[in-house]
């Protein structure tokens, strides 16, 4: 089956000449012979992927998962990244991370840095925060919010301030979000940075 369609047709007793030997070529365009209809298709004569006509095994061996829809579904990684990584794992599995809700909502409230997490508190009252179990290289999230309808003051940790307000207190409803990156196990070693 013919993959090409001429671009001129040379016929007994035809004068050959530079235009339409160049015709024969440059007019050229693909015919269904060239495609398979499942991965490739035609379009105005070019050859085209079809859409879904690519699968994961076919962009890389051992290729992320997909939905019907098209979205990646998983990735899995069994070596390290290399290249222009603009966001940490520690801030990708943030967003799969269900909020805590388990903390205290005034008075001493420890925040655990054992792994990456994503804390919500609505403060009550008068708060002291802690930090416990730090461990190196996590990305934690603490939102925090005035919950009563008066102010509270808020005393914080003797960690490294790397941007942002850290308030003696909160208005009634004021709301703040508070990021806290380890660089080691202490608490010096945590880097805050408020939305304040």
């Amino acid at each position: 089956m013919a993959i090409l369609s001429k671009g001129a047709t040379i016929v007994a007793d035809t004068q050959v000449s530079a235009t339409n030997l160049n015709n024969l070529v440059d007019a050229a365009t693909f015919t269904s012979g060239a495609i398979d209809g499942t991965t490739t298709q035609l379009s105005g004569g070019a050859i085209i992927v079809k859409d879904g006509g690519i699968s994961a095994a076919k962009l890389s061996t051992g290729g992320p998962s997909w939905t019907t829809g098209g979205v990646l579904s998983a990735v899995s990684f069994s070596g390290p990244l290399t290249g222009n990584v603009t966001a940490s794992i520690a801030d990708i599995t943030l967003l799969d991370l269900t909020p805590e809700l388990g903390y205290a909502t005034s008075g001493t409230i420890t925040l655990n840095l054992a792994v990456a997490s994503n804390a919500k508190i609505e403060l009550s009252g008068n708060s002291t925060f802690a930090l416990s179990s730090i461990a190196s290289g996590y990305v934690n999230i603490v939102a925090l919010k005035n919950a009563t309808a008066g102010t509270i003051t808020t005393t914080w940790p003797a960690w490294t301030s790397a941007g942002g307000s850290f308030p003696a207190s909160l208005t009634a409803g004021q709301a703040m979000v508070v990021k806290l990156y380890s660089y080691g196990t202490t608490t010096a070693s945590v880097y805050a940075v408020s939305s304040l």
